[in-house]
């Protein structure tokens, strides 16, 4: 016996020959299918409730509920199929089943399981919350459920996704700070649903759920998504400014955040070409963030911005960007800035591809320390679209307190990490950076150090260099 699990269409479809199944082996394939890639981020198959110890040697029967629309497919032939156990849907009054694709005749019978068990062992159904948790790589929720949806009440107690709230905000107000609570954002109908909301997170180690670019949050004004607390969370969401606004769609004040494949898109006003100044997103401090699998793009402002604002959670640093999409921005891919020495840095640019900005793909500015760019990033074509700043790939200014790191970019031309390091005029860091380059590229690193050299071929830009070993000048030659 075989299951096949397709999280888009919610169908668990038995392989041929199955003619027989229990619960339990429907609900241990559906643990394990969750294990599995990414599958965590479909929505719950089931829930369960029993299992609870009465005596030594006899728990209370489990009855499993299959839930958030996922029903189960037999097998494509004419047959009986026994099903043993207590299987129902949730909300009641529905079959588990669907019919087979082709014109098949089935007959289910179905054995339901006394109300008590005699059995040593039993199914731990409390741990499994804590089971498929665990298989995130960080910012795992352990602490309480909570749902909300646009058919929801805030009436409501919001503790299951029969009786979700209506707002962000109210879910949010159910939970507590540091408990590791959760918030699923359900998506109950076709198409896209909306939330115009500001939403404000500012309890700590909350997580937010969704189920992808189904869930818009779009306010009227304003930021859309603004984190103030630490270690919190995003997963599958849409998150968009408001309509031709300035506007920033996500706002980063507190430390330990992580997005994970959030789609953030600018001011647009449906086109292609992004209006307004607003940023994709904003970090104003805090240091540790993880940013993943995530989209930016037609923000009218810079795709990513990092500034120190000043907070208590310190200069934004030790951010990981990881196997992103930034482009059609109007203004910079990242722009880095600070306000003084040892302020924004120690941030990595890793296996992203940073295209058709207008602006610079990654832009360094002063008061930056040790931001790295480098590992398999795709930076081409910037500068070119849509219409506005002008810039080409990687830009890091002439500033004795900015420093940074470039190398092994996919498909970036020779050209551009040249240009990057060309640009950057402070003495002695240039003809070090020269020979990191030069070594990047598979090239003699010594050789931008020779005493008395007086030019360089970098790729396919030739430079001069003039002055000495503490005042050194680069220019391009003719």
């Amino acid at each position: 016996m075989a299951l096949t699990f397709d999280g888009s269409t919610k169908i668990i479809s038995l392989s041929l020959g199955t003619t027989s199944l229990t619960c339990v082996e429907l609900y241990s394939a559906w643990v394990d299918w969750v294990a599995l890639s990414d599958n965590i981020k479909w929505l719950p198959a089931f829930r369960t409730v029993g299992g609870d110890a009465i005596t030594a040697t006899q728990n209370l029967g489990v009855t499993f509920f299959i839930t958030n629309g996922w029903r189960v497919r037999p097998q494509e032939a004419s047959h009986r199929l026994t099903l043993d156990g207590n299987l129902y849907t949730d909300p009641s009054g529905d079959s588990p089943f669907v019919p087979t694709l082709g014109a098949f005749n089935v007959t289910i019978e179905t054995k339901v399981s006394s109300l008590v068990d005699s059995s040593v062992a039993r199914l731990d159904t409390d741990n499994i919350k804590y089971q498929i948790e665990s298989m995130r790589p960080s910012h795992q929720g352990f602490g309480n459920q909570f749902y909300v949806s646009p058919l929801g009440t805030d009436l409501a107690d919001g503790s299951g996704p029969t009786t979700p709230v209506r707002t962000i905000a109210k879910a949010i107000a159910l939970c507590m700070s540091g408990r590791g609570d959760t918030i699923t954002i359900l998506a109950p109908t076709a198409g896209q649903v909306f939330f115009a909301e500001n939403v404000v997170i500012d309890k700590e180690d909350i997580h937010f759920r969704g189920p992808g670019r189904g869930v818009v949050i779009q306010p009227a004004s304003g930021a859309a998504v603004t984190v103030d607390a630490d270690n919190c969370s995003i997963a599958g969401l849409f998150i968009k400014s408001a309509a031709g606004s300035s506007d920033d769609c996500v706002v980063v004040n507190g430390k330990f955040s992580r997005m994970d494949s959030v789609y953030i898109v600018g001011a647009d006003t449906g086109g292609v070409t992004p209006v307004g100044t607003g940023n994709g997103i904003r970090f104003r401090g805090g240091d540790y963030h993880r940013v993943v699998n995530c989209i930016i793009e037609k923000c009218g402002g810079d795709g990513v911005m990092f500034e120190d604002a000043g907070l208590p959670s310190g200069a934004p640093r030790e951010v990981l960007f990881y196997n992103n999409q930034i482009y059609f921005n109007r203004q910079h891919g990242i722009h880095f800035t600070g306000i003084s020495s040892n302020s924004t840095r120690m941030n990595v640019i890793e296996n992203n591809q940073i295209v058709h900005n207008s602006g610079y793909g990654v832009y360094i500015g002063a008061n930056t320390q040790r931001n790295m760019i480098h590992s398999d990033n795709y930076i081409k074509d910037n500068g070119t679209y849509p219409s506005g700043v002008g810039g080409t790939e990687i830009y890091y200014v002439s500033d004795e307190n900015t420093d940074a790191m470039i190398d092994n970019m996919a498909d970036t031309m020779p050209s551009t990490v040249a240009q990057a390091v060309w640009q950057h005029g402070t003495g002695v860091s240039v003809a070090i950076r020269l020979a990191e380059a030069w070594g990047r590229l598979g090239l003699d690193p010594s050789k931008p150090l020779n005493t008395g050299q007086t030019s360089i071929t970098f790729g396919q830009i030739v430079m001069a260099l003039t002055g000495d070993a503490t005042n050194t000048t680069v220019t391009r030659a003719p």
